[in-house]
């Protein structure tokens, strides 16, 4: 493991490889565009509390923010920009920027855009990780995603959990059966954006770490 893992590592991310691995993924999308002026949207910001933001590196720590952290510093030129229930201005910096925003809420989600515009080279779903959150989220969204860009929707395993399922379809069961049969299938799409994201996927990848399965929507 390189560069990006050592970051993640250092701010406690669970995307490091020490926890659910996503390295390898994110090493393929962002290979040679580290430099890139890119714009990152990441759902999901993540604040721990004061007692466990002071542990050490070695100790199973992970900091607040740790994710976009992250970004900001892979990425010195791209424009990161992050979505939370909960208000983290405090890390807006000059190339974060900070939005309290729910992601279940069509409304919420194109007021962010109205504010921040789309072409986003990579938007990644590491919110709520419900399934009316993931597919409302995917629906309103994947439109703002520029040419050659890349919808992510991390740890899919609440796809397997009752608690995060409560009955709907699973974002994985939509995933696989659009990989099958080219269509997308869920209450929370509706008929025009459904025709969108059909007409403009390139492809879909569901990979699966040792943890969970995370997905990769490759946008035409």
């Amino acid at each position: 493991m390189g560069k990006l893992n050592d970051i993640m590592t250092h701010y406690g991310t669970d995307k490091m490889a020490a926890d659910c691995n996503y390295v390898p993924l994110y090493e393929k999308i962002l290979d040679g565009k580290e430099n890139e002026k890119l714009k990152i949207l990441e759902i999901g910001i993540f604040r721990q509390p004061p007692s466990v933001e002071g542990r050490p590196v070695d100790k199973g720590r992970r900091l607040t923010a740790a994710s976009i952290r992250t970004w900001y510093d892979y990425l010195p030129n791209s424009e990161i920009y992050a979505i939370d229930l909960y208000d983290f201005k405090d890390f807006n910096n000059d190339r974060i920027h900070t939005f309290i925003c729910n992601q279940e809420s069509v409304d919420d989600l194109e007021d962010l855009i109205t504010k921040i515009g789309g072409d986003f080279d990579m938007i990644i779903d590491d919110g709520g990780h419900m399934m009316n959150q993931h597919q409302i989220s995917l629906s309103t969204l994947f439109k703002y995603v520029k040419q050659g860009g890349v919808y992510v929707i991390e740890d899919l395993l609440t796809c397997h959990m009752p608690n995060y399922v409560r009955g709907d379809k699973t974002t994985l069961d939509v995933l696989y059966e659009y990989q099958k049969t080219k269509k997308i299938n869920s209450t929370y799409i509706n008929d025009e954006n459904v025709k969108y994201i059909e007409d403009n996927i390139l492809v879909v990848e569901v990979h699966a770490t040792i943890i969970s399965e995370i997905a990769l929507i490759f946008k035409k």
